[in-house]
């Protein structure tokens, strides 16, 4: 029993990091993303202005 109650809280520490790495990844690739369309409706030299 004491080892099944350990393994059960160690998922539970498992699952929130997963989820932040997974949304740290979301995000980062959102980030990415609106760069990439920055760059494709603004041209390097016309975004300095």
């Amino acid at each position: 029993m004491d080892e099944n109650s350990t393994m059960h809280a160690n998922d539970e520490l498992i699952k929130p990091r997963e989820a932040m790495l997974a949304s740290a990844r979301h995000i980062a690739t959102a980030e990415h993303r609106i760069k990439l369309l920055l760059l494709k409706y603004c041209p390097p030299p016309l975004r300095n202005y």
